[in-house]
């Protein structure tokens, strides 16, 4: 009886060991789920790194809209304003199409051949206006690559006379449609116009709360860049951040005296060359 009650007690202290056995088991899988799921957001984050930052262009055409409403004649909303994307990365023929799409552009091979002398390759282009507001979608694919992109850009052009909110967002779309498109852009704009007196350009600087940094004056056109700490586009120039430039060109000719702001330079004309 001694001997079947000891093999009894010993058979009853097993069974703790096997829900030890269980719970050990459970700690495994948790540990191993909780690692792949460390492992998949590292991915994540580490994708997310590896693409170009995209910095919304609005809140600084918000911005400067308001501050240079007194600097033009007839008031912001008399001058012309120009919205301009370029690519942060290298798109292909088919991220162009996607974006395309989405904004309701068909994006058709142009017959002319590259804009460019450089030996690019085929250019697509796409246009569509909408309110009086003409949006494009320029690519030029690599040479001998057709399914690569050397440049890309979206320029918005709203006539004179088109209210912020309009422009705001009619631009918010093109961003959100190059968010859902997995597009990163680098965003600028300019506006030009007749300026509102002598002192237009420095009215400007000064609500902008702007620090100079480069100066140009060639007799006709006095052109500025500054920094200014409530704008969140930038570029580098000499090593130091800029993102505002001011220019004023005098009359010439019989023309009319000009104001010309851009964000974060002002780059040449801001208009897609035809074929």
């Amino acid at each position: 009886m001694r001997s079947g009650a000891g093999s009894h007690v010993s058979g009853r202290s097993a069974r703790p060991s096997g829900r030890f056995g269980v719970l050990a088991a459970i700690t495994v899988l948790l540990a191993a789920g909780c690692w792949t799921v460390w492992r998949e957001q590292a991915a994540k984050r580490e994708e997310a790194a590896a693409k170009p930052a995209h910095v919304s262009v609005i809140g600084d055409f918000d911005a400067v809209w308001s501050w240079s409403g007194p600097s033009f004649a007839g008031g912001a909303d008399g001058a012309k304003w120009t919205i301009r994307w370029d690519e942060a990365a290298a798109w292909s023929l088919e991220d162009a199409r996607k974006l395309a799409g989405l904004l309701g552009i068909v994006l058709a091979e142009q017959s002319g051949g590259p804009l460019t002398g450089g030996g690019g390759g085929a250019v697509y282009t796409g246009r569509k206006t909408a309110g009086g507001m003409e949006l494009t979608i320029w690519l030029q694919a690599a040479a001998g690559e057709s399914a690569s992109a050397a440049d890309a850009v979206v320029l918005l052009q709203p006539p004179a006379g088109t209210k912020a909110a309009l422009i705001h967002n009619y631009a918010g779309r093109v961003e959100e449609a190059a968010a859902e498109a997995g597009l990163s852009l680098n965003g600028s704009f300019a506006v030009r116009g007749k300026p509102a007196g002598r002192d237009a350009a420095a009215r400007i600087a000064d609500a902008a709360g702007a620090e100079r940094r480069e100066s140009y004056d060639d007799g006709h056109t006095r052109s500025v860049t500054y920094y200014s700490p409530k704008l969140k586009t930038g570029v580098t120039s000499a090593g130091k951040p800029v993102n505002l430039q001011i220019a004023e060109s005098g009359a010439a000719g019989g023309g009319e005296a000009e104001l010309i702001v851009g964000v974060p330079l002002i780059t040449g004309d801001y208009t897609v060359q035809d074929s």
